[in-house]
């Protein structure tokens, strides 16, 4: 069977309500047949991912949803709708449960692209292998925290990589086990395990599989100085374990 994808797109010309949902056997394809048109000024952007071989029922499906159940359909010709990307999203995850090859992702990390126009109204793609930890807005404010949180999960398996994303850096085995934003007071980090696997007696994360984040998982939690680190380790751990 074919697998394809199920997309929630947003777009900064558009109001922050405003999504796009579809669904394609191309990503990348589809992004840059959307950002050619000449009506739309600004590159569209992947909110969340479902990739299946039921692509086309859970898209119908969550049309379904979003038009007659939440009524939130902004043109019945159309595949844009008047709802939050994170309650988009929601959806999505609720519709995944049901689905025996669903896997979501959310916010680029499938296709690790940002589209952009070029100088000669072409389209190329920036891949996210050329960002740098000065990219990241407020790494200054973490730089000798992030450091230290780097160590030790460099520490955990000789095969641990890191890789740039566009919104966060991403530490993986066979795939992400741990993602790290940078804030302003600290790191965020999410832990890429169900919530109901986490081993949590401090009580130290959060459920975070109902909202929008940036990042793999249902488990967050905030590092916000150098004695959060060793309870990240230990649910860093048990996240790679998952993939040794």
């Amino acid at each position: 069977m074919t697998t394809g994808y199920v997309y929630i797109m947003i777009n900064p010309s558009f109001k922050e309500n405003i999504i796009k949902v579809g669904q394609t056997t191309n990503i990348e394809k589809r992004i840059k047949d959307l950002s050619h048109s000449s009506g739309i000024p600004t590159p569209f952007q992947v909110y969340a991912l479902m990739k299946t071989t039921h692509y086309v029922e859970v898209e119908r499906a969550l049309h379904n949803i979003l038009e007659k159940v939440v009524h939130k359909r902004v043109n019945a010709k159309r595949e844009f709708f008047e709802i939050k990307p994170d309650e988009a999203y929601f959806l999505m995850q609720q519709l995944a449960q049901f689905i025996e090859d669903a896997e979501i992702t959310l916010a680029n990390e499938q296709i690790d692209l940002t589209f952009t126009p070029d100088k000669d109204a072409q389209h190329k793609y920036v891949k996210a292998e050329n960002l740098t930890l000065e990219t990241y807005k407020y790494y200054e404010f973490n730089k000798e925290l992030y450091n230290q949180l780097k160590a030790e999960l460099l520490k955990l398996h000789e095969g641990v990589q890191i890789v740039y994303k566009q919104k966060y850096v991403a530490f993986k085995y066979k795939t992400n086990f741990v993602d790290v934003v940078f804030q302003k007071q600290g790191l965020r980090l999410t832990i890429n395990l169900k919530y109901s696997e986490i081993n949590d007696p401090k009580h130290l994360t959060e459920d975070v599989s109902h909202k929008g984040r940036w990042g793999n998982g249902e488990v967050s939690m905030h590092v916000i100085n150098e004695d959060c680190i060793a309870d990240a380790i230990t649910f860093a751990e048990q996240a790679l374990s998952k993939q040794i």
